[in-house]
Protein backbone atom coordinates (compact mmCIF):
# COMPACT_ATOMS: atom_id res chain seq x y z
CA UNK A 1 0.00 0.00 0.00
CA UNK A 2 2.86 2.39 0.85
CA UNK A 3 4.19 2.31 -2.69
CA UNK A 4 1.00 4.05 -3.84
CA UNK A 5 1.13 6.86 -1.27
CA UNK A 6 3.84 8.96 -2.94
CA UNK A 7 2.24 8.98 -6.40
CA UNK A 8 -1.11 9.78 -4.80
CA UNK A 9 0.41 12.62 -2.79
CA UNK A 10 2.15 14.00 -5.86
CA UNK A 11 -1.00 13.81 -7.95
CA UNK A 12 -3.00 15.69 -5.32
CA UNK A 13 -0.22 18.23 -4.83
CA UNK A 14 -0.04 18.82 -8.57
CA UNK A 15 -3.76 19.60 -8.62
CA UNK A 16 -3.30 22.21 -5.90
CA UNK A 17 -0.49 23.83 -7.84
CA UNK A 18 2.49 23.41 -5.43
CA UNK A 19 4.23 20.61 -7.29
CA UNK A 20 4.59 19.23 -10.76
CA UNK A 21 5.46 15.60 -11.41
CA UNK A 22 6.70 14.85 -14.92
CA UNK A 23 8.78 12.00 -16.28
CA UNK A 24 9.82 10.85 -12.82
CA UNK A 25 10.91 14.33 -11.75
CA UNK A 26 9.40 16.39 -8.96
CA UNK A 27 9.41 20.18 -9.10
CA UNK A 28 8.50 22.13 -5.98
CA UNK A 29 6.96 25.44 -7.02
CA UNK A 30 7.76 26.96 -3.60
CA UNK A 31 11.39 25.90 -3.48
CA UNK A 32 13.87 28.42 -2.06
CA UNK A 33 16.72 29.70 -4.27
CA UNK A 34 19.83 27.49 -4.20
CA UNK A 35 21.90 29.71 -6.53
CA UNK A 36 22.42 33.44 -7.01
CA UNK A 37 19.66 35.00 -9.07
CA UNK A 38 21.89 35.53 -12.14
CA UNK A 39 22.85 31.86 -12.11
CA UNK A 40 19.19 30.81 -11.98
CA UNK A 41 18.50 33.03 -14.98
CA UNK A 42 21.50 31.66 -16.86
CA UNK A 43 20.16 28.17 -16.23
CA UNK A 44 16.76 29.27 -17.57
CA UNK A 45 18.36 30.49 -20.81
CA UNK A 46 20.54 27.39 -21.13
CA UNK A 47 17.57 25.09 -20.51
CA UNK A 48 15.60 26.93 -23.16
CA UNK A 49 18.38 26.55 -25.72
CA UNK A 50 18.64 22.84 -24.92
CA UNK A 51 14.85 22.27 -24.71
CA UNK A 52 15.17 21.09 -21.10
CA UNK A 53 11.74 22.33 -20.18
CA UNK A 54 11.50 20.93 -16.65
CA UNK A 55 14.85 22.43 -15.70
CA UNK A 56 13.69 25.74 -17.14
CA UNK A 57 10.51 25.63 -15.05
CA UNK A 58 12.38 24.69 -11.89
CA UNK A 59 14.74 27.66 -12.16
CA UNK A 60 12.13 29.98 -13.60
CA UNK A 61 9.64 29.67 -10.77
CA UNK A 62 12.39 30.54 -8.30
CA UNK A 63 13.01 33.83 -10.13
CA UNK A 64 9.29 34.56 -10.41
CA UNK A 65 8.63 33.82 -6.73
CA UNK A 66 11.72 35.37 -5.14
CA UNK A 67 13.02 38.03 -7.52
CA UNK A 68 9.90 39.89 -8.60
CA UNK A 69 11.80 43.14 -9.17
CA UNK A 70 14.48 41.54 -11.31
CA UNK A 71 14.91 42.93 -14.85
CA UNK A 72 14.81 39.30 -15.99
CA UNK A 73 11.47 38.35 -14.46
CA UNK A 74 9.32 39.34 -17.46
CA UNK A 75 11.38 37.24 -19.85
CA UNK A 76 11.36 34.41 -17.33
CA UNK A 77 7.56 34.47 -17.09
CA UNK A 78 7.32 34.14 -20.85
CA UNK A 79 9.85 31.30 -21.02
CA UNK A 80 8.13 29.41 -18.18
CA UNK A 81 4.80 29.72 -20.00
CA UNK A 82 6.45 28.42 -23.15
CA UNK A 83 7.95 25.51 -21.23
CA UNK A 84 4.57 24.50 -19.83
CA UNK A 85 3.19 24.65 -23.37
CA UNK A 86 6.02 22.44 -24.62
CA UNK A 87 5.33 19.73 -22.03
CA UNK A 88 1.58 19.96 -22.80
CA UNK A 89 0.71 21.19 -19.31
CA UNK A 90 -1.95 23.42 -20.81
CA UNK A 91 -3.61 24.49 -17.57
CA UNK A 92 -0.40 25.92 -16.12
CA UNK A 93 0.60 27.33 -19.52
CA UNK A 94 -2.72 29.19 -19.60
CA UNK A 95 -2.13 30.68 -16.16
CA UNK A 96 1.51 31.51 -16.87
CA UNK A 97 0.61 33.36 -20.08
CA UNK A 98 -1.98 35.32 -18.13
CA UNK A 99 0.65 36.32 -15.57
CA UNK A 100 3.06 37.37 -18.30
CA UNK A 101 0.46 39.67 -19.90
CA UNK A 102 -0.79 41.00 -16.56
CA UNK A 103 2.62 41.88 -15.10
CA UNK A 104 4.53 42.96 -18.21
CA UNK A 105 4.02 46.57 -19.24
CA UNK A 106 5.16 46.16 -22.85
CA UNK A 107 5.24 42.42 -23.63
CA UNK A 108 7.73 41.96 -26.46
CA UNK A 109 6.51 38.41 -27.10
CA UNK A 110 2.88 39.44 -27.61
CA UNK A 111 2.39 37.70 -30.95
CA UNK A 112 4.09 34.53 -29.70
CA UNK A 113 1.80 34.59 -26.67
CA UNK A 114 -1.25 34.75 -28.92
CA UNK A 115 0.14 31.90 -30.98
CA UNK A 116 0.46 29.82 -27.82
CA UNK A 117 -3.06 30.79 -26.76
CA UNK A 118 -4.26 29.49 -30.11
CA UNK A 119 -2.53 26.19 -29.34
CA UNK A 120 -4.17 26.15 -25.90
CA UNK A 121 -7.58 26.78 -27.45
CA UNK A 122 -7.15 23.72 -29.66
CA UNK A 123 -6.08 21.68 -26.63
CA UNK A 124 -9.05 22.79 -24.53
CA UNK A 125 -11.31 22.08 -27.50
CA UNK A 126 -10.08 18.49 -27.40
CA UNK A 127 -10.99 18.23 -23.72
CA UNK A 128 -7.96 19.42 -21.77
CA UNK A 129 -9.29 20.82 -18.48
CA UNK A 130 -8.08 23.99 -16.88
CA UNK A 131 -7.93 23.74 -13.09
CA UNK A 132 -8.62 26.93 -11.19
CA UNK A 133 -7.70 26.79 -7.52
CA UNK A 134 -9.88 28.92 -5.32
CA UNK A 135 -10.12 28.01 -1.65
CA UNK A 136 -7.21 25.86 -0.43
CA UNK A 137 -7.73 22.28 -1.46
CA UNK A 138 -10.87 22.93 -3.49
CA UNK A 139 -10.44 22.68 -7.27
CA UNK A 140 -12.95 24.57 -9.41
CA UNK A 141 -13.54 23.21 -12.91
CA UNK A 142 -14.63 25.14 -15.94
CA UNK A 143 -15.94 23.88 -19.26
CA UNK A 144 -12.83 23.47 -21.47
CA UNK A 145 -14.80 24.08 -24.66
CA UNK A 146 -16.13 27.39 -23.35
CA UNK A 147 -12.58 28.26 -22.40
CA UNK A 148 -11.50 27.41 -25.94
CA UNK A 149 -14.09 29.77 -27.43
CA UNK A 150 -12.93 32.49 -25.04
CA UNK A 151 -9.33 31.98 -26.17
CA UNK A 152 -10.30 32.03 -29.84
CA UNK A 153 -12.13 35.32 -29.26
CA UNK A 154 -9.16 36.77 -27.38
CA UNK A 155 -6.69 35.97 -30.16
CA UNK A 156 -9.02 37.30 -32.87
CA UNK A 157 -9.50 40.57 -30.97
CA UNK A 158 -5.85 40.97 -30.05
CA UNK A 159 -4.44 40.71 -33.58
CA UNK A 160 -7.40 41.35 -35.91
CA UNK A 161 -5.35 41.77 -39.10
CA UNK A 162 -3.10 38.77 -38.57
CA UNK A 163 -3.10 35.21 -39.80
CA UNK A 164 -3.61 34.15 -36.18
CA UNK A 165 -6.94 36.00 -36.09
CA UNK A 166 -8.08 34.14 -39.19
CA UNK A 167 -7.12 30.82 -37.60
CA UNK A 168 -8.82 31.78 -34.35
CA UNK A 169 -12.15 32.69 -35.98
CA UNK A 170 -12.15 29.52 -38.04
CA UNK A 171 -11.21 27.53 -34.95
CA UNK A 172 -14.19 29.02 -33.15
CA UNK A 173 -16.52 28.19 -36.07
CA UNK A 174 -15.26 24.61 -36.12
CA UNK A 175 -15.86 24.25 -32.39
CA UNK A 176 -19.37 25.70 -32.71
CA UNK A 177 -20.08 23.01 -35.29
CA UNK A 178 -18.81 20.34 -32.88
CA UNK A 179 -21.12 21.80 -30.23
CA UNK A 180 -24.01 21.64 -32.77
CA UNK A 181 -24.55 25.37 -32.50
CA UNK A 182 -25.05 25.53 -36.25
CA UNK A 183 -26.71 28.94 -36.51
CA UNK A 184 -23.89 30.53 -34.54
CA UNK A 185 -21.31 28.69 -36.67
CA UNK A 186 -22.96 30.07 -39.81
CA UNK A 187 -22.83 33.60 -38.38
CA UNK A 188 -19.17 33.18 -37.41
CA UNK A 189 -18.24 31.82 -40.85
CA UNK A 190 -20.17 34.55 -42.68
CA UNK A 191 -18.46 37.17 -40.52
CA UNK A 192 -15.13 35.62 -41.45
CA UNK A 193 -15.91 35.88 -45.17
CA UNK A 194 -16.83 39.54 -44.80
CA UNK A 195 -13.53 40.32 -43.07
CA UNK A 196 -11.16 37.94 -44.83
CA UNK A 197 -12.67 37.26 -48.25
CA UNK A 198 -9.25 36.66 -49.81
CA UNK A 199 -7.93 34.42 -47.04
CA UNK A 200 -6.73 30.92 -47.86
CA UNK A 201 -9.16 29.80 -45.14
CA UNK A 202 -12.18 31.28 -46.96
CA UNK A 203 -13.02 27.94 -48.67
CA UNK A 204 -13.29 26.36 -45.22
CA UNK A 205 -15.78 29.06 -44.22
CA UNK A 206 -17.93 28.25 -47.26
CA UNK A 207 -17.75 24.55 -46.41
CA UNK A 208 -18.76 25.30 -42.80
CA UNK A 209 -21.81 27.21 -43.96
CA UNK A 210 -22.97 24.47 -46.33
CA UNK A 211 -22.45 21.78 -43.71
CA UNK A 212 -24.41 23.76 -41.11
CA UNK A 213 -27.33 24.24 -43.51
CA UNK A 214 -27.37 20.48 -44.02
CA UNK A 215 -27.22 19.74 -40.29
CA UNK A 216 -30.05 22.17 -39.54
CA UNK A 217 -32.29 20.46 -42.08
CA UNK A 218 -31.32 17.04 -40.75
CA UNK A 219 -31.85 17.94 -37.11
CA UNK A 220 -34.83 20.32 -37.26
CA UNK A 221 -37.18 20.45 -40.24
CA UNK A 222 -37.21 20.78 -44.02
CA UNK A 223 -36.99 24.54 -44.37
CA UNK A 224 -36.90 25.54 -48.07
CA UNK A 225 -35.25 28.83 -47.12
CA UNK A 226 -32.25 26.88 -45.84
CA UNK A 227 -32.02 25.05 -49.13
CA UNK A 228 -32.07 28.37 -51.00
CA UNK A 229 -29.31 29.70 -48.75
CA UNK A 230 -27.27 26.56 -49.30
CA UNK A 231 -27.62 26.91 -53.07
CA UNK A 232 -26.52 30.55 -52.85
CA UNK A 233 -23.53 29.53 -50.75
CA UNK A 234 -22.56 26.92 -53.36
CA UNK A 235 -22.91 29.37 -56.26
CA UNK A 236 -20.76 31.96 -54.48
CA UNK A 237 -18.11 29.32 -53.87
CA UNK A 238 -18.13 28.22 -57.51
CA UNK A 239 -17.76 31.85 -58.62
CA UNK A 240 -14.79 32.47 -56.34
CA UNK A 241 -13.10 29.06 -56.27
CA UNK A 242 -14.18 27.17 -59.44
CA UNK A 243 -11.42 24.56 -59.19
CA UNK A 244 -10.87 24.31 -55.44
CA UNK A 245 -10.63 20.80 -53.89
CA UNK A 246 -13.46 21.63 -51.47
CA UNK A 247 -15.88 22.12 -54.34
CA UNK A 248 -16.85 18.45 -54.38
CA UNK A 249 -17.47 18.39 -50.63
CA UNK A 250 -19.69 21.48 -50.73
CA UNK A 251 -21.57 20.12 -53.73
CA UNK A 252 -22.09 16.74 -52.05
CA UNK A 253 -23.49 18.42 -48.93
CA UNK A 254 -25.91 20.36 -51.12
CA UNK A 255 -27.01 17.22 -52.96
CA UNK A 256 -27.47 15.40 -49.63
CA UNK A 257 -29.62 18.29 -48.50
CA UNK A 258 -31.69 18.13 -51.68
CA UNK A 259 -32.05 14.39 -51.19
CA UNK A 260 -33.88 15.05 -47.93
CA UNK A 261 -36.42 17.25 -49.71
CA UNK A 262 -36.72 14.85 -52.64
CA UNK A 263 -37.16 11.85 -50.35
CA UNK A 264 -39.95 13.65 -48.54
CA UNK A 265 -41.78 14.25 -51.84
CA UNK A 266 -41.16 10.63 -52.84
CA UNK A 267 -42.86 9.50 -49.65
CA UNK A 268 -45.83 11.69 -50.54
CA UNK A 269 -45.95 10.29 -54.10
CA UNK A 270 -45.94 6.74 -52.77
CA UNK A 271 -48.76 7.55 -50.36
CA UNK A 272 -50.97 8.84 -53.19
CA UNK A 273 -50.16 5.78 -55.27
CA UNK A 274 -51.12 3.57 -52.34
CA UNK A 275 -54.53 5.25 -52.06
CA UNK A 276 -54.84 4.99 -55.87
CA UNK A 277 -54.68 8.71 -56.56
CA UNK A 278 -52.31 8.23 -59.47
CA UNK A 279 -52.58 11.75 -60.84
CA UNK A 280 -51.41 13.25 -57.58
CA UNK A 281 -48.69 10.61 -57.30
CA UNK A 282 -47.37 11.41 -60.77
CA UNK A 283 -47.47 15.12 -59.99
CA UNK A 284 -45.06 14.67 -57.08
CA UNK A 285 -42.86 12.28 -59.06
CA UNK A 286 -42.47 14.92 -61.76
CA UNK A 287 -41.74 17.59 -59.15
CA UNK A 288 -38.89 15.48 -57.79
CA UNK A 289 -37.31 15.03 -61.21
CA UNK A 290 -37.67 18.74 -62.01
CA UNK A 291 -36.52 20.23 -58.69
CA UNK A 292 -33.88 17.73 -57.57
CA UNK A 293 -32.52 15.98 -60.68
CA UNK A 294 -29.14 15.19 -59.05
CA UNK A 295 -30.65 13.03 -56.33
CA UNK A 296 -31.18 9.28 -56.05
CA UNK A 297 -34.87 9.98 -55.39
CA UNK A 298 -35.10 11.64 -58.81
CA UNK A 299 -33.85 8.42 -60.43
CA UNK A 300 -36.48 6.44 -58.53
CA UNK A 301 -39.16 8.96 -59.52
CA UNK A 302 -38.26 8.78 -63.22
CA UNK A 303 -38.36 4.98 -63.12
CA UNK A 304 -41.76 5.09 -61.43
CA UNK A 305 -43.07 7.47 -64.08
CA UNK A 306 -41.83 5.17 -66.84
CA UNK A 307 -43.60 2.22 -65.27
CA UNK A 308 -46.81 4.23 -64.96
CA UNK A 309 -47.03 4.81 -68.72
Amino acid sequence: MKKYLLPLFLALSSIHGDYIWKNGQLIDFKKEPWLPMQDHYNDVLKAHDESQWLKLIENGVVIINHYKNSPFVDETRFLVAKAFCEINDYARAHDALGQYLNYTVTPKHYEEVMEMKLKLAAAFEDGEIKNLVGLPGIPHWIDPKKEAISLYEEVASALPTSRLAEQAIMGRAGLEIKLKDYKLAIATSESFLRKYAKSSLAPQAFENIGLCHLRLVQDEFLDPDLLSLAEMNYKKFVDQFPSHPKLESIKNNLIEMKELFASNLLTTARYYKKVKKYGASNFYLKKISELYPETDSATVALNALSEAK
